[in-house]
């Protein structure tokens, strides 16, 4: 057994435990909730992030300079909150909802 193995075996199990106590957390709570509607909105979610990644993928291709662009990539990316319609609903991603 070489040095450090034991806390990174250690490591790893306090990370699976951490993990496997969330799920079973978030099943806990969501075990009324409806399947389809869960899987509706993880779908529009991860529609939503691969169409910012291809946008942003898209912009750097196209750049030519870092200035014009590089000012917009840096910007806070902003996602509709729910149940709103107008431009006030607008919330940058990772603030709370």
């Amino acid at each position: 057994m070489k040095k450090g193995d034991l806390s990174k075996f250690v490591e790893d199990a306090v990370r699976r435990r951490v993990l496997q106590c969330a799920v079973q957390d978030i099943r806990a709570r969501n075990a009324d909730s409806d399947p389809d509607e869960i899987q509706r909105i993880v779908d529009e979610a991860a529609r939503e992030v691969r169409a910012e990644r291809r946008t942003r993928e898209t912009l750097r291709a196209l750049s030519c300079s870092d200035e014009p662009l590089g000012r917009f990539l840096s910007e806070p990316v902003f996602r509709r909150s729910r149940g709103g319609a107008e431009g006030r609903d607008l919330q940058p991603i990772g603030s709370p909802t």
